[in-house]
């Protein structure tokens, strides 16, 4: 080989010791920082740490003392179930009850309103009678066949009068006319 290739793998050599040289001394610098770095945040953690532990070790009689709190829990919920369902089962009674009640008022009540029912089915039936377009023809034929029934005793009161009966009879109208009795059934036609 020739002195050239000797020479420029020598200095490739030296380039590669001289990297090497610089890469530990960078490594064993970044080292120490880290080392520094570390013990810096060390001193920073260990007492939060150390509260920390603190607080862990006095929060422990709570945590003791919160398990049988959980277990009564657990059973005052159980007791508050079973309260719940008694108290079901007695506003279903009470439902029951109340059904009952309801159907014994309804008897009472059919009971107690059936007179009151007849003596208004009555009352609207005389009423009926009375009033209202189709029964209007039948009370004023009732009222001429009475006034003719009230005429024709007038007629034959004044035939016995002129007889001379002399004896008034008991639909004579006293002191008044046998005519005048006819008139006082009388109603004006409104046909």
């Amino acid at each position: 080989m020739s002195d050239l290739a000797i020479q420029v793998l020598i200095w490739m050599g030296v380039a590669a010791i001289a990297f090497l040289i610089w890469l530990l001394v960078e490594s064993a610098l970044t080292m120490r920082k880290t080392r520094r770095a570390v013990a810096e945040l060390t001193t920073r953690v260990e007492p939060t740490l150390a509260h920390i532990e603190q607080i862990t070790s006095s929060l422990e009689p709570a945590i003791a003392r919160l398990d049988p709190l959980v277990e009564h829990a657990a059973l005052t919920v159980d007791a508050v179930n079973l309260e719940l369902m008694r108290v079901d089962q007695i506003l279903e009674d009470v439902n029951n009850v109340t059904e009952s009640v309801g159907a014994a008022v309804d008897k009472v009540a059919s009971v107690t309103n059936a007179p009151l029912n007849f003596v208004s089915d009555m009352a609207d039936k005389m009423r009926g009678l009375f009033s209202g377009k189709e029964n209007t023809g039948k009370a004023r034929a009732a009222l001429k066949q009475s006034q003719a029934a009230a005429l024709k005793r007038a007629q034959s009161l004044e035939a016995a009068s002129k007889a001379g009966d002399g004896e008034p009879s008991e639909n004579t109208t006293v002191g008044r006319s046998p005519s005048a009795a006819a008139r006082f059934f009388t109603l004006p036609d409104n046909d």
